[in-house]
């Protein structure tokens, strides 16, 4: 048995071999349910907070109240495949377009949705993996992204990035749960009392790849592995989710129903009390009993009282927990207010310059998950040329085009630049309409602007054709073709 072999088996049975990295996993667990506001992860996480100050029982009675914070600001700070990338194949610098063709025809059908959650979920981990596998049904490659906790890895000794093992564990059609063990070796499973057992689809126990197929989108490098999640978010949405809570429950709730404070009553008019409970609970349900005192000094009474409830003090904590995070992120934090007032042109402007800073931050280590990405998806390509796909050369090189971030222009700004473009014929109503709607080819377009024309003057009307209608004249006139297609004669 060789030694990766063996920690494999301590992986399986343990899971996991240190107890920091239980706590990594733990907290990127809790950072990707904020994340995905999975109620059932919510509520627990917020009872976790709240039995700090109050008993087991009081949390039944609680209206629980969250926001997920985290997934807004997260999404927000991802820009990078806000629009689709652009890949190109080069071979010594060249771009070789059937390569391209090819490439870009054999990646996931919805490649911008994998980029984008690969994106969202290395901001808020710091590290994610995504793996690359052959879909022998749909005879193309597949890419799958998952969450960094469900995953535990061993690196080398010298090289931190570099994996020698990873595990992760995964219920079979069997129905039994294993520890599925990558090397570039070998790949197989283990069982729960440490058996080795090979895999359906791979009896030799042996890695056809030599690598581990698994490419890692790291935002930014730390001391281990892995780095930490974005916890100081996590914790703001948890006070967040703390303060809500309270606020409807003490403030809202109990600031006007209140609670019952009965005095010397006899036993017969007294509430139902908890058997062996020594504590006082407070609220229309929970009323408060002062009994034995003399009945000569102090006549009996059943008194409702109300709190001085402090909403609008809550509210205000509220929103400055939500400003102070948004600020720390580089983000506008009147977006995130409760109160949502009007955005000035120049507000949107900042923000743009804004998300363009974002997005040069992201861009080198995007560049370089893209670039291992591709050599990844090479060695699984080529090796299933016997099962239809075709040999991409061990030289090939990606080139990755990110989309620009369109600095957002006030509309005296969009109108002016407009007006500018078509008295110089730089652009015309059709590139217009196509910016609008990037579904709609040139023909469609046209006919487009023909409709909204019909629509927008009366039957009858003696108005001058605009220039979209004469240039719609004059390709009709010329049999459809376009303008860079006629002669200077046809053009006059």
């Amino acid at each position: 048995m060789t030694e990766l072999q063996e920690i494999a088996i301590e992986l399986a049975v343990k899971g996991y071999l240190t107890g920091e990295d239980e706590q990594r996993a733990s907290d990127q667990e809790k950072a990707y349910w904020y994340y995905e506001c999975e109620k059932k992860y919510i509520a627990k996480y917020l009872d976790d907070v709240l039995v700090i100050s109050f008993e087991d029982e009081d949390l039944e009675e609680m209206q629980k109240a969250y926001i997920n914070i985290t997934k807004k600001i997260i999404n927000q700070t991802s820009v990078i495949y806000r629009r689709p990338a652009v890949r190109k194949i080069k071979i010594d610098d060249k771009e070789n377009e059937e390569l391209t063709s090819y490439y870009n025809e054999h990646l996931p059908s919805n490649i911008n949705t994998k980029n984008k959650k690969t994106h969202r979920l290395s901001k808020l981990l710091n590290k994610t993996l995504t793996r690359v596998y052959f879909d022998k049904e749909q005879k193309r490659i597949q890419y799958l992204i998952e969450p960094s906790h469900v995953y535990r890895v061993v690196v080398d000794d010298e090289y931190r990035d570099k994996i020698k093992l990873l595990a992760y564990d995964k219920m079979l059609p069997d129905g039994v749960a294993y520890t599925i063990i990558w090397t570039k070796d070998e790949n197989y499973r283990i069982t729960k009392d440490g058996k080795i057992l090979s895999l359906p689809n791979n009896e030799s126990k042996k890695n056809p790849y030599g690598i581990i197929p698994y490419a890692a989108l790291e935002m930014e490098e730390m001391y281990d592995y892995w780095g930490s999640p974005q916890n100081d978010l996590i914790n703001v949405n948890e006070q967040i989710n703390l303060l809500k809570t309270l606020l409807i429950n003490d403030h809202v709730i109990l600031g006007s129903g209140g609670t019952i404070l009965g005095v010397n009553l006899t036993p017969s008019k007294r509430g139902k009390e908890k058997s062996g409970s020594r504590r006082i609970r407070t609220g229309r349900r929970h009323p408060i009993l002062v009994d034995d005192l003399r009945n000569d000094q102090v006549p009996p009474s059943l008194t409702h009282i109300t709190s001085n409830p402090q909403i609008t003090e809550m509210m205000n904590l509220i929103d400055w927990e939500i400003k102070s995070i948004a600020s720390m992120k580089g983000l506008d934090p009147n977006a995130f207010l409760t109160e949502v007032k009007a955005t000035s042109g120049f507000s949107k402007v900042m923000d743009g310059i804004v998300q363009m800073e974002i997005r040069q931050d992201d861009i080198e280590p995007c560049r370089e998950y893209e670039t291992e990405l591709f050599e990844i998806t090479k060695i699984i390509n080529n090796y299933h040329v016997r099962d239809g796909m075709k040999m991409i050369p061990k030289e090939a090189k990606i080139d990755i085009d990110f989309a620009e971030i369109e600095q957002i222009k006030t509309f005296s700004e969009e109108k002016e630049e407009r007006e500018f473009n078509k008295e110089h014929n730089l652009e015309t109503p059709i590139d217009w309409m196509i910016q609008k709607n990037p579904d709609l080819d040139e023909p469609e377009a046209i006919e487009q602007l023909r409709k909204n024309r019909l629509i927008n003057t009366t039957e009858g009307s003696n108005e001058k054709p605009n220039m979209v209608e004469s240039l719609i004249s004059k390709l009709n006139k010329n049999n459809g073709k376009k303008p860079e297609q006629l002669t200077e004669v046809e053009t006059s």
